[in-house]
């Protein structure tokens, strides 16, 4: 029982210091099986009971999909940075 306190404690501080420096908070369930998955309102509030704002928590179970796919158009040579992409190459 100590252990979950001191997990969830940990997991409190790291959201604060996320929120401190600005850094995109990512949360999943890494469910290994069907009857490990949670319904995303069920995360969403148990992220509000660690000290998330609503849409903050929304937004964490969402960034997954914003960082695959920036990872994907910088494998494809599209993105050479953030906020600066190859549109057309010449020649």
């Amino acid at each position: 029982m100590e252990e979950r306190i001191n997990v969830l404690n940990k997991i409190k501080e790291t959201i604060k210091l996320c929120r401190k420096f600005k850094v995109k908070i990512i949360f999943a369930s890494f469910a290994s099986d069907f009857y490990g998955l949670r319904n995303s309102y069920d995360m969403i509030s148990f992220l509000i009971t660690l000290g998330m704002e609503p849409g903050e928590a929304r937004k964490s179970l969402t960034n997954i999909l914003e960082i695959e796919k920036m990872n994907k158009e910088k494998k494809s040579g599209e993105l050479v940075r953030e906020g600066v992409r190859i549109i057309k190459k010449l020649g």
